[in-house]
């Protein structure tokens, strides 16, 4: 089953922070080989509904969201999970899989601290 990945941001009206989600989308397209494309939940785009349309032009079949926020509040709790309840409606022959928001994961935060304070 040919899998895509939505990285999803908060969104911001910066045109940097944008373009960073841009370049990191790609950057991580071609490490993986897989498609990658990057999302907004709010303020700016792509929005969600662009990337996922964009890979199922690719004929995706399942696309993974992975949330680019640390801790889980409002969006990471209800927000996205709505979105993801609609788009499963809405294209109920992809499946749609989640990871967890970053703070869920303590040992990759630990050692994203410790490069910023040069520990490692």
């Amino acid at each position: 089953m040919k899998k895509g990945i939505v990285l999803l941001s908060h969104g911001s009206k910066s045109p940097t922070a944008n373009q960073e989600l841009v370049d990191l989308s790609s950057q991580l397209e071609e490490g993986l080989d897989i498609p990658v494309k990057g999302a907004n939940l709010q303020f700016s785009k792509p929005d969600f509904w662009k990337a996922v349309d964009e890979l199922i032009s690719l004929e995706v079949k399942e696309i993974i969201i992975i949330p680019l926020f640390i801790f889980a509040g409002k969006h990471v709790k209800k927000d996205i999970p709505n979105l993801i309840s609609k788009a499963e409606e809405r294209y109920s022959k992809i499946k749609f899989t989640s990871t967890n928001h970053l703070a869920a994961n303590n040992d990759l935060l630990k050692k994203l601290i410790a490069s910023k304070l040069n520990i490692l």
